[in-house]
């Protein structure tokens, strides 16, 4: 008996043991299989599902090449889920779109892509993406019959692994506890006789089968019959593990349905998002391109995403020509205020109606006024600018001639001032040459009163250009301008028209730089002065002209202004007149609109002046009281610009410049080409003259290098001066030419110079300028 024990003792336990850790084994493997095959095939149908809604919402957004609402889409659909990444590419490879950005260029196209391909239908397999494990499910999008590109959704099974790894813990936590109870329960069987033995035997093939409700009878109630029991007892135990089990299951398969409830829940939501999404963008390309101006919708980096129809019919390009490019349709004159608009809608801020230039597809000027806002993502950061243009080209023509009326309409007012400086300096001009006559013996008293002569003329073409300047009809351009200097010669213009009952006052603080058109300023500082002394005609009162200077920030910017931060300066033109009430000023600067009598006033004053100072990016306030006055305040931005050369400039005295060439000299003025002539011969050189251009082509065409200078007016009968110097310059290309003229509006200095003449003047001009110029145009021979 002795050495039987230990060997049925250990056979018993030994049986046991395997026994036991057979079924272990079984339960184990197939719960995990059992989990895993029902994880899986609930992803592959997860997988498949989305794959196919994703193509259907997915597809209109890559047929119309948006890509950005196409990402935006599927960074929501993989934002809390398994779906790792999401990838578009054709049927050689090549990425279109992805969630990673590190999934570019040409993916392999192996014998899984060429299945799919070929049989047009959805597949999945497992595969890895960066060392994970996925479940890979690939789409084809076909046209016409055929795949144009591939839909790719990879979806990690790292959370089934997980699933699946805790399953295996609890099993194997059981199976441990299970083992414990095995080896008790074999030391004790081995106490046991051969029947009780065969009996457990027996109940262990019940159980091994599958039969848990199998039970042995307790026979004895020694060791065998307590190692019968608890046999039992395990066996009740594995029932209660496989009740939880089957709850588990039971509780899987529940969780299986409510994801399977919230997925086509949020399929639904996001389809419904799309669609919503899709009207809108339908209904917002419908009003823009049913809009008559033109709209332009750039990304944060200034390339074009689209533009309507107006845009094209007024600039020319097409949304093709530009999409995803910069239009290069800026003129360098432009280029700053638009770089400062940019900074706006950088910083998100958007900007009403500032009026600048753009090229057309032509490279036409166009004048355009802007104003744009940003459009923002669905987390609120900038993506890009909504841009409106108004072609106000048409618009700046009108002003334009509304300008050149409104300076008519003032040169009526200040013709009386002129007539009368125009008789102080005639009168000076006759009192100097008698006076010269008399002391003719005496040449240094008859050579003071010349003198005074011509200072006399001088102060009349300086008078004559302050009007030609005013009156003349110029095209728009912006230049540096001492904003001082204008409004000292304007209120020196006003002076001798207005009354003596109106005192004048200058306040001139600021000597800063504008950049503006000279003309255009010059008509804004005359309405405004000639408005007030309107206002204070019948009673008198004081004229205030203020010139300062002010630094703007958002702080204190002035109300309903565009105006950006920077120094300005502040023009004020303030007068002591009978006022206007609330309702009048509101109205001040509505076109036509006007308080004087019929025939007394157009309405186009006050119109006009806000109109250019608009066009200058500036800004016009105006403030009055009944009774007491009004004011009137322009702000300007300053510039660090230098000014252009003055027209009239005058020369300090150098000596005469002389010589012997031969000049031709041609003018129909017989005073003025006397006296050149006479001049000129005095100099050393031999001069010609001729009264018309008709006699001085025909004596030119005889010999064309008999001269070596010609000097001719411009305004003539029957041949005007540009007309002979284009004849004689396609005769002789090099030929010397200096052209004078007292005024013309069809020919400008420009022209001339383009055309080959040398030196263009302008009447009246100094004899020892003409002697200088002469010399330097031979010199350069």
């Amino acid at each position: 008996m002795l050495s039987l024990r230990p060997s049925i003792r250990l056979k018993i336990v030994f049986s046991f043991l395997v026994i036991v850790s057979v079924i272990i084994a079984i339960f184990t493997f197939t719960s995990y299989f059992r989990t895993i095959n029902a994880l899986q095939m609930e992803t592959r149908k997860h997988g498949i599902t989305i794959l196919k809604t994703f193509t259907q919402m997915g597809t209109a957004y890559i047929f119309e090449n948006d890509y950005i609402t196409f990402l935006d889409n599927a960074n929501e659909l993989i934002e809390d889920s398994d779906i790792l990444l999401v990838t578009v590419m054709d049927i050689t490879g090549r990425v279109w779109i992805s969630t990673d950005q590190h999934v570019s260029g040409i993916i392999k196209i192996d014998e899984f892509y060429q299945d799919v391909i070929n049989s047009t239908k959805t597949n999945y397999r497992k595969t890895s993406h960066n060392g994970q494990k996925v479940m890979e499910f690939v789409n084809p999008v076909t046209a016409l019959g055929k795949v144009i590109y591939l839909l790719k959704i990879d979806i990690s099974l790292k959370t089934i692994e997980n699933q699946a790894t805790e399953r295996i813990k609890d099993i194997l936590l059981i199976c441990i506890g299970m083992i414990f109870f095995s080896v008790l329960l074999g030391i004790y069987l081995s106490k046991l006789l051969t029947d009780p033995l065969k009996n457990l035997v027996r109940g262990t093939k019940e159980i091994s089968q599958g039969n848990l409700n199998y039970k042995i009878n307790v026979t004895s109630s020694d060791e065998i019959g307590i190692l019968t029991q608890s046999f039992n007892k395990m066996t009740d135990n594995l029932k209660t593990e496989s009740y939880k089990r089957q709850q588990a299951e039971e509780k899987i398969q529940e969780a299986r349905y409510e994801l399977e409830i919230r997925v086509e829940k949020r399929t639904a939501e996001l389809k419904k998002q799309i669609q919503k999404r899709a009207a809108d963008k339908k209904n917002y390309r419908k009003l823009m391109e049913a809009s008559p101006v033109p709209i332009a919708v750039y990304d944060m980096k200034g390339n074009t995403i689209y533009i309507n129809p107006a845009f094209t019919r007024t600039f020319g390009w097409t949304l093709e020509e530009l999409h995803g490019k910069k239009i290069n349709y800026v003129p360098e004159d432009a280029l700053p205020k638009t770089l400062q608009m940019i900074d706006l809608i950088k910083r998100g801020k958007s900007y009403n109606e500032f009026e600048t230039h753009r090229y057309n597809k032509k490279h036409e000027i166009l004048d355009v006024s802007i104003s744009f806002d940003v459009w923002r993502g669905q987390n609120g950061v900038p993506k890009g600018s909504v841009v409106i243009f108004h072609d106000v080209t048409r618009r700046k023509q009108l002003e334009a001639q509304l300008l050149q009326s409104r300076k008519m309409e003032a040169m009526g007012t200040l013709a009386g001032g002129i007539a009368h400086d125009f008789n102080n300096i005639l009168s000076a001009i006759f009192s100097y040459s008698h006076l010269a006559e008399q002391h003719i013996e005496h040449p240094e008293q008859a050579k003071c009163h010349i003198g005074q002569i011509v200072k006399g003329a001088q102060r009349a073409a300086d008078l004559v250009q302050q009007i030609l300047a005013f009156s003349r009809q110029t095209e728009y351009k912006k230049q540096p301008l001492q904003l001082y200097i204008m409004v000292k010669e304007t209120i020196k213009l006003l002076r001798s028209s207005i009354p003596t009952s109106i005192e004048i006052k200058e306040n001139i603080v600021s000597r800063a730089m504008v950049t503006a058109d000279p003309s255009q300023i010059h008509q804004v500082i005359m309405n405004l002065c000639t408005n007030a002394y309107h206002a204070m005609r019948e009673k008198g009162g004081i004229l205030t002209v203020e010139l300062t200077q002010i630094e703007m920030s958002e702080q204190n910017a002035l109300p309903d202004s565009n105006l950006l931060s920077g120094e300005f300066i502040k023009l004020k033109v303030k007068d002591t007149g009978h006022g206007m009430d609330k309702k009048t000023l509101e109205k001040a600067f509505d076109l036509y609109f006007t308080t004087k009598d019929v025939g007394k006033g157009t309405g186009f004053g006050l119109a006009l002046v806000q109109a250019i100072v608009e066009k200058h990016d500036g800004y016009v306030k105006a403030y009055s009281t009944p009774g007491k006055g009004s004011s009137f305040n322009i702000y300007l931005p300053i510039t660090e610009a230098k000014p252009e050369h003055s027209i009239l400039e005058h020369e300090k005295k150098k000596p005469l410049n002389k010589g012997t060439e031969k000049i031709m000299l041609v003018d129909d003025e017989e005073d003025i080409r006397t006296s050149t002539r006479d001049f000129l011969k005095g100099l050393g050189y031999h001069v010609t003259s001729f009264p018309n251009g008709v006699q001085a082509f025909q004596e030119f065409k005889k010999d064309p290098g008999r001269f070596d200078l010609i000097i001719t007016d411009m305004t003539m009968p029957q041949m005007e001066g540009d007309e002979l110097s284009a004849r004689m310059l396609n005769i002789r290309k090099n030929l010397p030419i200096i052209l004078c003229t007292g005024y013309s509006e069809n020919f400008t200095k420009t022209e001339a110079i383009e055309m080959g003449i040398r030196k263009y003047l302008q009447k009246p001009v100094l004899i020892t300028k003409l002697a200088a110029l002469i010399r330097d145009v031979l010199d350069e021979k």
